[in-house]
This record gives structure tokens, C-alpha cells and sequence, in this order.
């Protein structure tokens, strides 16, 4: 019961940068093909539980440098 099958997930990011530092855009996605999977399996007394792995999510980010 806490055997996990073999998986993959595909993250990826892009971003735009001032050459000097000043400031970086990016925008992101993790586990992009929303692929369903197992984290970590536990058991207590005569239970045994799985918990599944994060679902697809999206983002940007923005930062400035002083």
C-alpha cells in the first residue's frame, strides 16, 4: 500500500530582465500538464493513506531592485 508509481511533472518559467539589475518580470507554471500523482504515502495502525501531489498552478512575479 505505499508503493508510489514512477512519475513526471513539467515546469517552466520565462522572463524579462534589465541588463543592469534594476528590475525582472517572470511569469510561471508548475506541474503544467496537470499530471496527477502521489506525494508520499503513510500508515497508522491498519490504515494507510496517500496524499496527492500539487495540482497545476500559474504566476508572475515582479521584482525591483534599489
Amino acid at each position: 500500500p505505499l508503493a508510489i508509481d514512477a512519475y513526471g511533472i513539467l515546469n517552466a518559467s520565462l522572463a524579462l530582465y534589465d541588463l543592469g539589475g534594476t528590475w525582472e518580470a517572470s511569469i510561471w507554471g508548475r506541474n503544467i500538464t496537470d499530471t496527477y500523482y502521489w506525494a508520499s504515502a503513510a500508515t497508522n495502525a491498519n490504515t494507510a493513506v496517500r496524499f496527492p501531489g500539487r495540482s497545476a498552478s500559474y504566476g508572475a512575479t515582479v521584482r525591483f531592485r534599489f
